[in-house]
């Protein structure tokens, strides 16, 4: 063995979400919406609502690495593994008509992630005026997402690509349960819920 060396850090990193505060924004209108049709009274109108008890969102990072080399150089082994931890994150959830918005932001997402990076480099010929060498790297990584709050099952948030499922991945891919194709058509058959089964059935039909 030529060389050993072994790193580690630590990181931790707070997030504020931007375009909230503790504080209700309030805009006057241009030109007539100024005024109300029906009172004639001036009007503000709403910008961003308070939201008093939206907490930082924190991250701390964990980072480990190994250099080895053996054989004066002609063998290298680099290794880096991370470990992130994001708490409090900041998600958008339904809420009813009478807040006066269709969604609110929330301290309530926890995301994990992890990975680790493996590089290998040969140097079978090394002389004074010749090299050769060769290298390979693989990695992986994995996350998951736990969350206090689950969002409404819709298809119009599955299909933007923000429907976040406890235990599963971000950005995981969502389809209908195919059953197979008609009978009597040939079209292609889902199992969809009834709304006797769920009430909200009807949202996770595709939009025309």
């Amino acid at each position: 063995m030529n060389d050993l060396s072994i790193r580690a850090s630590y990181g931790f990193q707070g997030n504020v979400a931007e375009g909230y505060g503790p504080d209700l924004i309030a805009y006057i209108p241009e030109g007539s919406n100024a005024v109300s049709v029906l009172t004639g009274e001036a009007l503000l109108r709403t910008k961003s609502l308070p939201y008093a008890n939206l907490r930082w969102e924190k991250t701390q990072t964990v980072n480990l690495g190994l250099d080895m080399s053996l054989f004066r150089g002609k063998i290298g082994l680099v290794v880096d593994y991370y470990n992130k931890r994001s708490k409090d994150l900041i998600v958008m959830m339904d809420v009813p008509y009478e807040n006066g918005v269709l969604q609110m932001p929330m301290n309530g997402g926890t995301l994990y992630n992890s990975g680790i990076d493996i590089a290998i480099n040969l140097a079978p010929v090394k002389t004074e005026n010749f090299t050769w060498s060769l290298g390979v790297n693989s990695g992986k990584n994995f996350n998951k997402l736990t969350s206090r709050l689950q969002q409404n099952p819709t298809w119009d948030v599955a299909r933007s690509g923000a429907y976040y499922v406890q235990g599963y991945p971000v950005s995981s891919f969502w389809v209908f349960d195919y059953t197979g194709p008609d009978a009597r058509t040939g079209a292609p058959t889902f199992n969809i819920p009834t709304t006797a089964e769920n009430p909200n059935a009807y949202m996770m039909l595709p939009h025309s």
